[in-house]
């Protein structure tokens, strides 16, 4: 029987090392929230909801996509655990499922392939399934139905890396497709664009 699996995309930051919203940055022919919201759909994902905060209205203006889910979190300047409880409440409150695939809205992560190699691994046995990066995990991963409830327990700057890495004996990992890269400031960005036919 096939897993459903949502997709939850977090994209909530107000950006302040980048001085602009960086979801908007543009990426090749798109924008920077505008590929990853691109490649999450092609993938396995039964659907994807969006979380926005920050510049939520100008973000939600440049998302061309009608069937993408977005939520707001009004909250968002409390720390990236509020954006992940908007979204699994949203998630869970219209819908059962039985896993929410957690993302970054960071096109160095989120590519079509890797998330489906991430959904593939997601099964009755295997409840997390998360990124590896040298020593640590991290997102983008998969957290079963079982896990939801801790979720909503993150508070302030946690994020679900906090919960992967307290509960790495139980995550099956899976190497990440590229080098763990916070696209954070202007020097990072331009150094990893693509080009502008990319």
């Amino acid at each position: 029987m096939k897993l459903k699996v949502k997709g939850l995309l977090l994209a909530a930051g107000s950006s302040s090392r980048m001085g602009t919203p960086k979801q908007l940055l543009p990426w090749g022919q798109t924008t920077m929230i505008g590929h990853c919201i691109s490649e999450a759909k092609r993938s396995k994902l039964d659907s994807l909801l969006v979380v926005l905060g920050a510049e939520a209205a100008q973000i939600q203006t440049a998302i061309t996509d009608d069937a993408t889910d977005i939520a707001i979190n009004k909250h968002w300047s409390g720390g990236i655990a509020s954006t992940i409880k908007t979204g699994v409440d949203q998630i869970t409150s219209n819908d059962t499922v039985d896993g929410i695939l957690i993302m970054l809205a960071d096109p160095s992560l989120v590519s079509t392939n890797y998330l489906n190699k991430l959904i593939e691994a997601f099964d009755s046995s295997n409840r997390i399934v998360a990124s590896t990066y040298d020593q640590s995990l991290g997102v983008p991963a998969i957290f079963g139905a079982a896990h939801f409830d801790l979720l909503m327990t993150l508070e302030g700057d946690r994020g679900a890396g906090y919960i992967l890495n307290a509960r790495r004996n139980s995550v099956k990992t899976i190497a990440a497709s590229t080098e763990l890269t916070d696209i954070d400031t202007m020097e990072a960005y331009t150094a990893l664009r693509p080009p502008l036919d990319g």
